[in-house]
């Protein structure tokens, strides 16, 4: 045996295991913020979790109507005039398809 390898007999495992776990990765990770949607999540100041209806066809405002974003709630608290995100009552933070995912 040469030097670092692994005794697979001795490892109580065989060869094909082996191999198979150390070719797969762990975790695979798809950044898919600014690619179907914007802006970029880490941008927001909170979870978005009210959906916003839209025409899922860009093209035609006449086409089936669906969810095209997600809005992040206010976070005004009962008429004191405190925002915690620094958002005054017109700026809404609304995450968006982009037209070519809202075709998909």
């Amino acid at each position: 045996m040469g030097k670092g390898s692994i005794d697979n007999a001795a490892a109580g495992t065989s060869s094909a295991a082996v191999s198979r776990t150390s070719v797969l990765p762990t975790i695979i990770v798809f950044d898919l913020d600014d690619c179907l949607w914007t802006p970029e999540m880490h941008e927001l100041s909170g979870l978005p979790s009210v959906p916003v209806e839209g025409p899922l066809d860009p093209t035609d405002n006449n086409s089936a109507l669906g969810t095209v974003g997600m809005k992040v709630p206010s976070r005004r608290r009962g008429g004191r005039g405190f925002d915690w995100g620094g958002y005054n009552s017109n700026s809404e933070e609304i995450v968006e398809l982009y037209p070519g995912a809202r075709l998909v």
